[in-house]
C-alpha cells in the first residue's frame, strides 16, 4: 500500500494513496499518527499509521489500488460543545468496471459512527456526517465492487470541526494548570487549618473572648477548605476530555 496524497485548493489536484500533507493556510509539515513527517509526493509506508490530522474547508485525493485496500485519515473535534462534521467523497472514477467507492466516520477506537457514504459510482458524490463531541475521529474510504478507483475527500462541518491538536493541547494544559492552582489551595488550607485547630485547643483554657476568636478563625479555614476542595473537584473534571485525546 504505498502512494501519494494531494490537497485541492480550487482546481483540480491529481494524486494517488494517502502519505503527506501540503495544507494551505501556511502549514509547510503535517505530522503523521506515526510520528512520520513526509514532504508532498514523498512515498509512504503501509507500516504508518493514519494520515492527518484533516483540515476544515480542504480537499484530498487518493486511489484505491487494489480489492483490499483502505486509506484512513484522523481529525479532531476541538469545541467544548459537539459540532457537526462532513466528509464528502467524490468518485473521479479511472477503475475496473463497475467499481465504487466508500467512506466511514469512526471514533479513535474506530468503531463506525452510523456516519458513511456507501457505493458511490464513477462520476457521483456522497455525504457521511455526524455530530460529535471533542476527540480524535478516523475517516476510512475503502473499494466496494471492484477497485482501482481515484477519489476527493472534501471536509465541512460547524465551529470546532476539523480542528488543529494544539487547541486540545492548550485546553488540557489549562485544566491542569487549574488543578495545581487549587491543589496548592487546598495544601495551604489543611497546614492552617492545623494551626486554628490547635489554637481552638489552647482557647479551652484562656477567656471567652479568645474562645470566640478561635471558633471564628476555625470556622472560617473549615469553610475555605470545603470551597477549595469543590474547585479542586471541579478542576479535575474540567480535564476530561481534552487530557485524555490521543494525538
Amino acid at each position: 500500500m504505498a502512494g501519494r496524497l494531494a490537497t485541492e485548493e480550487g482546481g483540480a489536484v491529481t494524486g494517488s494513496r494517502p502519505i503527506a500533507f501540503s495544507l494551505v493556510l501556511g502549514w509547510t509539515l503535517v505530522v503523521l499518527t506515526a510520528l512520520a513527517v513526509l514532504a508532498p509526493g514523498a512515498a509512504r509506508s503501509t507500516t504508518l499509521g493514519p494520515a492527518g490530522p484533516l483540515a476544515l474547508g480542504q480537499s484530498y485525493t487518493g486511489q484505491l489500488e487494489s480489492s483490499g485496500d483502505r486509506d484512513r485519515y484522523y481529525f479532531y473535534v476541538t469545541s467544548p460543545e459537539p459540532a457537526q462534521v462532513a466528509i464528502t467523497l467524490e468518485n473521479l472514477g479511472g477503475g475496473e468496471e463497475f467499481s465504487s467507492v466508500s467512506v466511514t466516520i469512526a471514533d479513535a477506537a474506530a468503531t463506525p459512527l452510523g456516519a458513511y457514504a456507501y457505493s458511490v459510482g464513477r462520476g457521483e458524490a456522497g455525504v457521511a456526517s455526524a455530530t460529535v463531541g471533542p476527540q480524535k475521529y478516523m475517516v476510512e474510504v475503502a473499494p466496494h465492487e471492484s477497485f482501482g478507483d481515484t477519489y476527493r475527500i472534501t471536509t465541512s462541518g460547524g465551529p470546532g470541526a476539523f480542528g488543529p491538536y494544539a487547541a486540545i493541547a492548550a485546553r488540557c494544559a489549562q485544566a491542569r494548570s487549574a488543578v495545581a492552582r487549587r491543589g496548592n489551595r487546598v495544601s495551604r488550607d489543611r497546614a492552617k487549618l492545623q494551626r486554628v485547630t490547635a489554637r481552638l485547643r489552647r482557647s479551652r483554657f484562656g477567656t471567652p473572648r479568645s474562645r470566640r476568636g478561635a471558633r471564628v478563625a476555625y470556622g472560617k479555614v473549615k469553610s475555605r477548605l470545603k470551597r477549595d476542595r469543590r474547585g479542586l473537584r471541579a478542576a479535575r473534571r474540567a480535564q476530561s476530555p481534552w487530557c485524555s485525546i490521543p494525538q
